[in-house]
């Protein structure tokens, strides 16, 4: 009966330092050649994703901004995708615009994926953000107009907390819509993150699911965007740095994401 294993990243499977460790990465580059169908489900970039996990030597599709496409690892051919209704993700850019915040709109123009933004009038924990983006061939800096460019599949707001707590309650309230509202792993940064209502890590964790022919999924995670993902799983592990509402739920609770948690579970009890 094989199983797909799905780990989120940070928090999870990274360390502090948003890397794996060499223990992690010696573990599971030795199941995964063994056969263990292993994979990753993060709100990241599969550009970022990769820097995360170099040393890793992944063979799956991953799932990328928080359940908006399936992936290939390497190639970047996006196997399932969903993207938002231009007109309602301008609508999105639009609200935020007037309340004084300046999100930051990822899509596809002209074929290429970018993330874009407005440098001189971005709060400082977007730019911060970015910063720490240095390098990715998606990054756009641009004026207000070119927010709106190309097909649109994924907003990220941070800004005033009760800014992003209305617009959280107000665009929940649309069918066609998925958002998450949350802290930052790292710095607690209050992120809303907006995207198609068909977009979610338990959607995507299911069709990978299936792509793949396993018949079990076991997921791993320490955020309240893994909610989903846990309530679709057969087995749910949080690690013992995870939200309160997380540990919860699930199956059991594990190590750290310090303490190489997820990958020492794996050895110990993954079935191939």
């Amino acid at each position: 009966m094989p199983t797909l294993y799905l780990t989120d990243l940070d928090g999870t499977l990274l360390t502090g330092s948003q890397r794996v460790s060499e223990r992690t990465c010696e573990i599971l580059n030795r199941l995964t050649a063994d056969g263990l169908r292993f994979s990753f489900a993060t709100a990241r970039s599969r550009f970022s994703s990769r820097r995360a996990v170099d040393g890793l030597e992944p063979r799956l599709p991953m799932i990328v901004y928080n359940g908006t496409f399936i992936q290939d690892i390497t190639s970047g051919q996006v196997l399932h995708g969903n993207y938002l209704d231009h007109e309602k993700a301008s609508d999105i850019i639009d609200w935020y615009i007037r309340r004084g915040i300046f999100p930051i709109v990822y899509s596809l123009v002209d074929g290429r994926e970018h993330f874009s933004y407005v440098p001189e009038r971005s709060c400082r924990a977007l730019l911060d953000f970015v910063a720490t983006r240095e390098g990715d061939p998606r990054l756009r800096a641009t004026d207000i107009d070119g927010l709106y460019d190309g097909d649109i599949f994924y907003i990220t707001a941070m800004g005033d907390d009760q800014v992003l707590t209305e617009g959280s309650e107000l665009f929940s309230a649309d069918s066609t819509l998925n958002c998450l509202l949350y802290p930052e792993t790292y710095t607690g940064d209050l992120w809303l993150e907006i995207m198609p209502a068909a977009a979610s890590k338990a959607v995507a964790a299911l069709k990978l699911k299936g792509l793949l022919g396993c018949d079990r999924l076991v997921c791993f995670g320490d955020g309240v965007n893994d909610i989903p993902m846990f309530q679709a799983a057969d087995e749910c592990y949080a690690v013992a740095n995870a939200a309160p509402e997380l540990k919860a739920m699930a199956t059991d609770i594990i190590g750290s994401n310090e303490e190489d948690a997820v990958a020492l579970w794996l050895e110990q009890n993954a079935e191939y």
